[in-house]
């Protein structure tokens, strides 16, 4: 089927498109955070998965998200370690695991945050 991937409820209430009527009611939610990196991973892929968790807005990722970070830091630690020339098809799946977590300027630019403050209802009167 064509047509744009369902952004995740988080990305649509920082993006502010969280409507009702948008809604999966019944979409899975994470048990908990995130955590700490994988024991296996090296020490630059370890490195790189506390980097990728550092620039994801707060509440996004979850439990069930840590095989794409996963991905992406064994990827992005690799593009590294050979100063950018790898496989057009490694880059083309490093490209993919960031535009799945919203971490490309395109996907940036579809999300606004508001930095965390909620809109106080009387500072309009």
């Amino acid at each position: 089927m064509g047509g744009r991937p369902v952004l995740p409820t988080p990305l649509k209430v920082i993006k502010g498109t969280a409507r009702k009527c948008r809604l999966n009611p019944n979409e899975p939610k994470p048990n908990k955070d995130v955590g700490a990196p994988p024991k296996h991973l090296t020490a630059p892929q370890k490195k790189v998965w506390k980097e990728l968790v550092d620039q994801i807005p707060h509440g996004v990722l979850g439990d069930s998200d840590r095989v794409i970070v996963e991905i992406t830091s064994v990827l992005l630690a690799d593009f590294r370690l050979c100063k950018g020339h790898i496989p057009a098809s490694q880059l083309g799946h490093l490209r993919g695991c960031l535009t799945s977590l919203g971490m490309t300027p395109s996907d940036r630019s579809k999300v606004s945050a508001t930095g965390g403050k909620k809109k106080n209802p009387w500072d309009e009167l």
